[in-house]
């Protein structure tokens, strides 16, 4: 298993329908999401793959003391550290795949 690592997010692309289902489905703001995953330091990922969804990005960031935010990234360029955002939700505990 993969462990959790760093990843540096520097753009960030959110559809309309992506950031309406988001705010629709899980409550969250997009303003939100951008402010604590865009060149935050303290954002950790792995990557994983699922039969459904094929290959992409799990991470996490903390909110607060018992809140975070878990998402579902795909790469859209390594090399400028631009991705896209698939969904997203807060949570109150590390996402850990396989718990």
């Amino acid at each position: 298993m993969e462990r959790w690592k760093p990843i540096w997010i520097a753009t960030l692309y959110i559809s309309d329908a992506i950031a309406q289902k988001i705010q629709l489905k899980h409550n969250v703001d997009v303003d939100t999401l951008v402010s604590y995953l865009i060149c935050n330091h303290a954002v950790r990922g792995k990557l994983i793959e699922s039969a459904d969804h094929g290959e992409r990005i799990l991470i996490y960031v903390r909110l607060s003391h018992d809140r975070y935010i878990r998402a579902y990234i795909d790469v859209v360029d390594p090399d400028y550290s631009a991705y896209s955002l698939r969904t997203a939700c807060v949570t109150s505990q590390i996402p850990i795949v396989g718990r």
